[in-house]
C-alpha cells in the first residue's frame, strides 16, 4: 500500500509539473 501511495504522489507531482509547463507555454 505504501508503495502505491508513493507512486500516486509521484504521478501527482509529474502532473503538476506538466501543467506548469503548459501554463508557461500559454503565456
Amino acid at each position: 500500500i505504501g508503495k502505491q501511495r508513493k507512486q500516486a504522489k509521484i504521478g501527482l507531482y509529474e502532473e503538476r509539473k506538466r501543467k506548469a509547463k503548459e501554463a508557461k507555454k500559454k503565456e
